[in-house]
């Protein structure tokens, strides 16, 4: 082997110390011409093309790498192949170095299963590695705007060296997922945050690129753009898993100096990707670029009763995948229903990938199959089918809180839900209450309302939520309602949004929140208080209000039902109103919807629990939503937690203030 031989390049990027990003940040400096929008713009692009040409793009890579010496390329089906390849590398050796890759994830389980010790480079780097809820700025200044993150991020080209340090001599086995491949030159792409990756790099005597099929991209240029974009959005979902302990971390521009000269082995991975890119309705997931943003925003990620799980969280799609659609009977699929489809992790992708809609196509493909739904969803699709509401209640009782009877022939209908009619009635009572008080004439369906079909779209029963659907539009439309008016949120988003998924046509009719029309109604001078409510009080946002991704809405019709409730509660004199850090598009779910409410209860309150705490960091007596729902897992949480704080829908502390 001769030194001046072609070798693969490899570039590390990764930020360039403190220094300049503190610099620039407390000089309020900007990189010149960085636009955000622009960023997501071009990424996008990058990601369409490798999902739209990868046969090309792969064949262009095969011919780029037989240009470069001491290179073996292996192409795996799946992950055994994968594993049976790392075993033929490795021979004898069974210590393996490993990077934070969710490819490399994919093999760990089968690795461990064939006696593999895998060294974890992180924890090597880091000394102590400690899981916190509370994410710590990784420059250690205040708060990071993305041009400085951005700006921040440099790619260093790994300098290979001469002299080989075969197994024999002490050298190691690295086994490390790549961020991008440049089909054009061959480039290797990686995002360091410690020094593990080019300390790895350097002291491998051979090295296993494992690279999934989506991380091939067209150029250099496209590489390291892609890689940087992992820089830059998932800042927050990186930091969020690490603690750093002890001094703070040197500059890592010494990290790149010369290194071994190793053999290396690229194995291209499949393990589903190719049948992911022929279903149109998933293919958006060989978008993901690895930046774990969704992570760090899914409460999934944080629960206790989920500790320890590397398949928690939304962005492992290629496992789910497999597990639901490629194993069959018998594979776990555990993961597929911890989902609140929240859409948390859709509102802060930058490629704004509809994760809850495959979530939802994954379990529709169970129940199609006969592996799902959940024991406890079984139950209230039964129940929907008899009862026409989840919980088992007579649906002769549906509206026996009611005490007079309301027409159903009205051009403005109530849509109650079976939520405010057998579980929160006040809130039911609270809605009629206010509209009786503006002098709105209104019906309702009485017995002809059935589920919205929210708990079972959600659970994966397609085909009876698509029953429910048909025969609510159909009443809506007999009745002549040119609106309806829901105090759910689940069916808000369900009759707005997903109504037109299901039935291929938008229905002819509008429907708004309970908020809106108050809100309306208060800008118009027609809603007027006359108690005092003394108290303090925050608003959480229910997620199905809000965080929608519909491709087939215009903007304007997106459910984003954000400024409505606050300016109605705002408007209660008396209320002092303060805010929780999280809000509107980046506020913390309930935990009640998805089905988890019903399958997960502890997870579900936690999660209530968690949001209890954050209203009463911020001082509030009371918290107010506007969703049944959310209301009956927010008490269900005071009551586990003893928490003193007071949980009201917002059509409760509006009919108090009339």
């Amino acid at each position: 082997m001769t030194s001046n031989a072609r070798r693969i390049p490899v570039e590390v990027v990764n930020p360039i110390g403190y220094k300049i990003p503190e610099i620039l940040y407390k000089l309020r400096q900007r990189p010149p011409e960085f636009n955000l929008d622009e960023v997501k713009k071009r990424l996008l692009g990058i990601r369409k093309d490798t999902v739209d040409n990868l046969d090309s793009l792969l064949q262009r890579l095969e011919g780029t790498l037989k240009r470069y010496s001491n290179v073996e390329l292996i192409y795996a089906r799946n992950v055994e192949e994968a594993v049976e390849a790392v075993k033929r590398i490795c021979g004898s050796t069974k210590k393996l170095s490993v990077n934070k890759s969710n490819t490399v994830e994919e093999l760990r389980k089968t690795l461990a299963e064939q006696g593999f010790e895998i060294e974890e480079t992180y924890y090597e780097q880091f000394g102590e590695f400690t899981p916190v809820k509370e994410r710590k700025p990784y420059w250690q200044i205040p708060e990071v705007i993305p041009e400085v993150k951005w700006s921040s991020f440099i790619s260093i080209p790994l300098h290979w060296g001469g002299k080989n340090n075969g197994l024999s001599e002490g050298g190691k086995l690295i086994l490390f997922g790549v961020n991008a491949i440049s089909a054009e030159d061959g480039t290797v792409f990686f995002l360091e945050h410690s020094r593990n990756i080019s300390k790895g790099l350097r002291e491998a005597s051979h090295i296993i690129f494992l690279v999934g099929l989506e991380k091939v991209v067209r150029s250099r240029e496209a590489g390291f753009f892609q890689t940087r974009c992992v820089g830059l959005f998932g800042f927050e979902g990186i930091t969020s898993e690490l603690m750093l302990q002890g001094a703070a971390r040197e500059s890592t521009a010494e990290s790149h100096r010369q290194a071994l000269t190793p053999r290396i082995s690229i194995i291209l991975l499949d393990n589903g990707r190719r049948a992911i890119q022929r279903r149109e309705e998933l293919k958006e997931l060989l978008y993901c670029i690895g930046c774990r943003t969704c992570n760090a925003v899914c409460p999934f990620s944080y629960s206790p009763m989920r500790a320890g799980e590397w398949t928690k969280g939304p962005r492992n799609w290629i496992k789910m995948f497999n597990e639901v659609f490629m194993k069959g009977a018998g594979a776990g699929t555990e993961m597929v229903w911890d989902c609140t489809t929240c859409k948390s992790c859709e509102a802060h992708c930058p490629l704004e990938i509809g994760q809850v809609y495959k979530f939802i196509k994954m379990r529709e493909h169970l129940v199609d199959e006969g592996r799902g739904p959940l024991p406890q969803h079984s139950r209230f699709g039964e129940s929907v089918k008899i009862n026409h509401n989840p919980y088992r209640e007579p649906h002769g009782e549906r509206f026996a809180w009611l005490s007079e009877n309301l027409t159903r022939k009205a051009e403005t209908l109530y849509f109650a839900g079976c939520t405010a009619c057998y579980r929160e009635k006040s809130i039911a009572e609270a809605t009629v209450k206010i509209l009786k008080s503006i002098k709105i004439s209104f019906g309702v369906l009485g017995e002809e309302e059935w589920c919205c079909g929210s708990p079972l779209l959600r659970s994966g029963q397609r085909r009876l939520a698509l029953e429910v659907a048909k025969h609510n539009v159909d009443s809506i439309m007999e009745s002549g309602a040119e609106q309806v008016v829901t105090s759910c949120a689940g069916c808000y988003i369900t009759m707005k949004e997903d109504y037109e998924r299901l039935l291929g046509l938008k229905p002819d009719f509008n429907v708004l929140h309970i908020s809106e029309l108050l809100h309306s109604l208060l800008q118009a001078g027609n809603l007027r208080f006359t108690r005092v409510l003394n108290m303090t009080a925050t608003y959480h946002d229910p997620c199905h209000l809000s965080r929608s991704r519909a491709s087939f809405l215009t903007e304007s019709e997106k459910p984003k039902v954000y400024e409505p409730p606050r300016k109605v509660l705002q408007a209660i004199p008396g209320v002092k109103f303060v805010e929780m850090g999280r809000n509107r598009d980046h506020a913390w779910c309930c935990g009640a919807g998805g089905g988890v409410k019903a399958a997960f209860p502890d997870v579900a309150v936690w999660m209530a629990v968690e949001r209890l705490r954050e209203a009463e960091e911020m001082g509030a007596q009371v918290m107010v939503t506007a969703c049944p729902f959310c209301v009956r897992n927010l008490r269900d949480a005071t009551i586990a937690a003893n928490k003193p704080i007071k949980i009201f829908d917002l059509t409760e502390l509006t009919s108090h203030a009339l």
